[in-house]
């Protein structure tokens, strides 16, 4: 029996919303005997134990996925992406994700069972809008889409083997088929592109003006109390005593003293935060005092290390995106919607009653007693 499950805005989301927000469900195109249908998508039965399968993986996704998807979280916010949770509102959004999930496995009551059949039902109703634009599955749409599912597991911090392989199996599959209704899409769909060599010289320029400012500078540290003992320790040094000694001796950073001042690498962003004079510091030089964090400090440059064009490219990239490349994107997002809503008001869903009503105004089933699941949409080259 055939599976397949939906990914929820595979491109349009973080891999953290692909792999956490419930949009993944299983599909029996041909229900085994004694396995009775609680749906019909198409002509295409859903059974029980389909929809079982699909709660019980995305419980596991779940279960692997938190402190990737914080990571995930925490890159979005420092972004300054709009609608972007805080660490405590996601760790409670994750919890109860979870708690949902546990509560419905093995019981087959309503929780999270709403969520994987809109998933189920979605998956049929994109295969109906491929067989519309008359759009075939090639061995580059599956390509590309292993590519993106694995990009996605890796952005979360996870392997492939944590991942349940049917899991995996029906997340590309289901991918394919919106690839696959990209490449359909009519000439005049997508605007014309800007050469590739003309962002890649925009996108060195912007290196040759920011990229000192991601150097990485690895410094020795003298905290001190009070701006006095500061001055004090910076007079010794500038008389020929070596930093270390001195950060050795009156240093009240234990850490750093007992390793003759030495500290951590930072940005150099980071240190022109406290030494404005750092924009243009190299190694050897000693900066301070200065006053941060509570407390006077002088720090020595002990190396600097500025990333290479290859190493910040795709940093460039992800702040400076290529606007065709968004208005193709966008484009073929808009195509793949029009096609999706065209589809579900051609589809003929039915829903066992126990399991809630199948909402065609909003794309999703509606479980008994009014909860809506949250509706999913593939958006996105």
């Amino acid at each position: 029996m055939e599976r397949r499950r939906t990914p929820v805005r595979l491109a349009g989301l973080t891999a953290a919303a692909l792999l956490l927000a419930g949009g993944l469900g299983a599909c029996g195109r041909n229900t085994l005997v004694g396995r009775p249908a609680i749906a019909t998508i198409n002509g295409h039965d859903i059974s029980q134990a389909d929809v079982q399968a699909a709660v019980d993986d995305q419980l596991k996704v779940l279960t692997k996925s938190g402190p990737g998807a914080e990571k995930q979280r925490a890159a979005a916010e420092a972004a300054q992406t709009q609608g972007v949770p805080t660490k405590a509102q996601f760790a409670v959004q994750l919890q109860a994700k979870l708690d949902e999930y546990r509560a419905g496995s093995y019981r087959m009551n309503m929780t999270g069972t709403d969520t994987e059949l809109t998933a189920i039902i979605q998956t049929e109703i994109y295969r109906d809008a491929l067989r519309h634009v008359h759009g075939k599955i090639t061995k580059t749409e599956r390509d590309n889409a292993h590519t993106q599912v694995l990009q996605s597991i890796k952005a979360l911090g996870l392997k492939e083997t944590d991942i349940p392989k049917r899991y995996l199996t029906g997340v590309e599959e289901t991918q394919s088929i919106v690839l696959a209704i990209q490449a359909a899409a009519p000439k005049g769909t997508v605007p014309p592109a800007t050469p590739a060599a003309e962002y890649e010289a925009q996108l060195k320029a912007l290196y040759d003006q920011q990229a000192e400012g991601y150097a990485q500078v690895c410094i020795s540290l003298i905290s001190t109390a009070d701006e006095a003992s500061a001055k004090a320790a910076r007079a010794r040094i500038d008389g020929g005593e070596s930093f270390a000694s001195v950060a050795s001796e009156v240093s009240l950073d234990a850490t750093s003293a007992a390793n003759g001042g030495k500290a951590d690498c930072i940005s150099r962003s980071q240190l022109v935060g406290v030494f404005p004079d750092a924009t243009a510091s190299k190694a050897g030089d000693v900066l301070g005092p200065a006053q941060g964090n509570g407390a006077w400090v002088i720090v020595k440059l002990d190396s600097v290390k500025v990333p290479t064009y290859a190493e910040l490219r795709s940093t460039l990239a992800d702040a400076n995106p290529n606007t065709d490349e968004q208005a193709k994107s966008q484009a073929l997002g808009a195509f793949v919607d029009k096609e999706f809503r065209a589809a579900l008001k051609r589809a003929k869903v039915s829903i066992d009653s126990r399991y809630g009503t199948w909402s065609a105004k909003t794309g999703a089933v509606v479980a008994p007693g009014g909860r809506a699941a949250t509706s999913t949409t593939v958006a996105g080259p």
